[in-house]
């Protein structure tokens, strides 16, 4: 007969109390530790999508100016035609979708949903994200910054050389007995009258929005023109 001294003893199941604070103490702490670096990863991602994101919406942009001679005021300049700009031949970006977090087109808002922010000044264009925070103007932004100046220099060439070659077929016939005024807009009107040009508009203005000049200014009869911008 077996005593109650020798029978087996059974087998304790589960964790006491403390061994449960224990363990899930420890799991808080790799928690605690483990957030900060997934959030850092998440935003460092995020930092990259907004970075690509802008330089294609620089190329948007600097296709956009190409075609109008202007610089976008907005994002939505490049998706769907402004009112009162003409030469527009967009839409500049390839297809679009609503962001669901702003409301926005995905191009408008930067990969934390924030808008980005547009601003011109002469032949610069600046397109910034505020970044993580949404606030612009510190060291967390994140920016692209377009200069047109040698799109305006090459726009302007190619005006300046076709408008030369008809000088050039002009004074062949009318160097003689209707010579080329040094006044740009009578010169240009002359080149009309004789049909070597359609129109006087496309050829009025340098990319920058002046008038071309006789090179040089005091020579007459005008044998071919230039810019003051070059």
């Amino acid at each position: 007969m077996r005593t109650l001294d020798n029978a087996p003893r059974r087998t304790r199941a589960g964790f006491t109390l403390l061994e449960l604070v224990i363990a899930i103490s420890i799991m808080a702490i790799i928690a605690g530790a483990a957030i900060p670096v997934a959030s850092m990863a998440i935003n460092s991602k995020k930092a990259r999508a907004t970075a690509d994101e802008l330089e294609g919406l620089q190329l948007a942009a600097s296709e956009y100016f190409r075609d109008t001679g202007e610089l976008p005021t907005a994002i939505a300049s490049l998706e769907t035609d402004p009112t009162g700009v003409s030469g527009w031949a967009g839409p500049y970006l390839q297809r679009f979708s609503i962001d669901p977090l702003s409301g926005l087109s995905q191009y408008a808002v930067d990969a934390w949903s924030n808008a980005y922010r547009v601003s011109a000044s002469g032949s610069l264009l600046t397109i910034s994200s505020g970044a993580l925070g949404g606030v612009h103007g510190d060291s967390n932004d994140i920016s692209v910054t377009l200069d047109v100046t040698p799109i305006r220099r090459e726009q302007t060439l190619k005006t300046i050389a076709l408008i030369n070659g008809v000088i050039v077929k002009y004074n062949e016939t009318y160097i003689a007995t209707e010579p080329l005024t040094s006044n740009y807009s009578n010169l240009l009107q002359q080149l009309v009258n004789r049909n070597y040009l359609p129109s006087t508009a496309p050829f009025e203005l340098d990319a920058w929005g002046d008038a071309f000049t006789a090179d040089p200014a005091t020579l007459t009869p005008v044998v071919r023109i230039t810019s003051t911008n070059l």
